[in-house]
């Protein structure tokens, strides 16, 4: 058994245990294909960087998708993944002061990166609307969560709700009940997202009619 076997072998196990919630076998399982396969070492890396934001070990995570664009800046998933995790630690406060703002876009440039690469899924533009809408730069967001719209199959209820709430606060009522009417619809094949699409929609119309 030659050395790239062995380390699809123990990727597959790092998969299998992430999969279970098995996160630090699946932690030594991926650092254990990094070392018998530097070919795949930015997928690997990806890989074990993705069980440590999981675990919301989120300078870990970053340290490997740092090593995973430093080993091969064309891996588009390296990008994704980073710019979730400058996110995520936007969202959660583990950052404070002027970073904050720093934090957002270099989140926006990772997605934007990694669009550009070729990865054209949906919730990677979800994310950067997130990011824009956080630094209100509400057009871009309107953009991209319009763009997710278009991409999702099947049609996400989430995506329609923000879209029509953004709608809502510009004062385009006809559109905003539009995606509304379609996020509910979309919901209704989900049945457990049913009733929290209608309370975020119910709490839109009771916002702007205090």
């Amino acid at each position: 058994m030659n050395y790239k076997t062995i380390a699809k072998n123990f990727n597959k196990l790092g998969c299998k245990r992430y999969k279970e919630g098995v996160y630090d076998e699946a932690i030594t399982a991926f650092t254990h294909s990094i070392f018998f396969d530097v070919s795949e070492t930015a997928k690997y890396l990806v890989n074990r960087g993705t069980v440590f934001y999981c675990k919301k070990e989120y300078n870990l995570a970053l340290r490997d998708f740092n090593l995973a664009i430093n080993h091969d800046a064309n891996f588009a998933l390296s990008y994704v993944k980073r710019g979730y995790c400058f996110l995520e630690k936007y969202e959660y406060k583990l950052i404070q002061g002027n970073k904050k703002g720093e934090y957002l876009k270099d989140s926006i440039s990772d997605f934007t990166k990694a669009i550009n690469l070729g990865y054209l899924e949906p919730e990677v533009f979800v994310n950067r609307a997130t990011a824009y809408d956080l630094l209100e730069d509400t057009v871009k967001a309107f953009c991209d969560i319009s763009r997710a719209i278009e991409l999702f199959e099947p049609p996400n209820a989430h995506a329609l709700v923000n879209r029509g709430i953004t709608y809502a606060e510009w004062g385009d009522w006809v559109h905003a009940k539009i995606d509304f009417e379609h996020a509910i619809r979309a919901a209704s094949v989900n049945g457990h997202e049913i009733d929290e699409i209608k309370k975020r929609i119910e709490d839109v119309y009771n916002y702007h009619n205090s």
